[in-house]
Parts: structure tokens; sequence; C-alpha cells
């Protein structure tokens, strides 16, 4: 199938779910998520959009899921949902995420701060 940008379009069957509206936990989908084939980009946008979604938000209120536990993560309705009771606060270990770059830093330049620059191209600032 062709659309009205020359493009062409593969319909790959998406396949069946047997899942009513009882809640699975996401572990537990993967062990036959593929039984009946592969997913469509578009089912796998739409099975996990509304998750990332839901991870923003957590995000804009200083908090994060919970991804570690693997009750945390679940299906219901054919949608993938986190479990809101399990959110955290976020934990910084700024140490440990420097030590994974020791590797890439500089040996002959010490950098000791930053700054920012903004310029309009537009209007000459």
């Amino acid at each position: 199938m062709n659309n009205d940008y020359g493009l062409r379009i593969t319909i790959i069957k998406k396949p069946e779910i047997s899942m009513s509206n009882s809640k699975i936990y996401f572990h537990q989908f993967l062990e036959t998520a593929f039984d009946n084939g592969n997913y469509a980009t578009d089912d796998v946008i739409a099975f996990l959009l509304p998750v990332f979604e839901e991870v923003l938000s957590f995000h804009e209120n200083q908090q994060v899921a919970p991804f570690e536990k693997e009750e945390a993560l679940f299906i219901v309705d054919n949608r993938l949902d986190i479990d809101e009771q399990f959110l955290q606060k976020p934990i910084y270990a700024t140490a440990k995420l420097k030590d994974l770059f020791t590797a890439l830093q500089s040996k002959q330049f010490d950098i000791v701060g930053k700054s920012k620059l903004e310029t309009n191209v537009d209007e000459g600032t």
C-alpha cells in the first residue's frame, strides 16, 4: 500500500492478546507476548506512549517510577501501566555517575565551571 508521500506501507496483522480487564504483570506478559507474531510499530507506540506520559508526569512532580520492582509494571485493558503506590523520590548518586565517565575526562584540562551564552541572530544580540 502506498500513501500520499510515496512511502510504501506494509500492514502487519496485530497479534491477538488474550487478556480481559484483569491485571497481568508485565514480566508475565513478556513470556508469551510474541507467540502470535511480531507487533507493528504503531501497536508498540500505542502500547508504550501512555506509560511514557505517565513517567513524565512523575518527573514533573519530582518522583520516579519504580522500574526495579517487577510488580510495579502491569497491563490492564491492553495498556501498560505503573502502580503509583511504588513511586519514590529520585536518588542522586553523582559520584557513581562521575565514575562512569572517568575514562572520558581530559588529563590536560580541569573543567572548574560552566557558563551558557544565549544569542539571537535575528536581533544581533
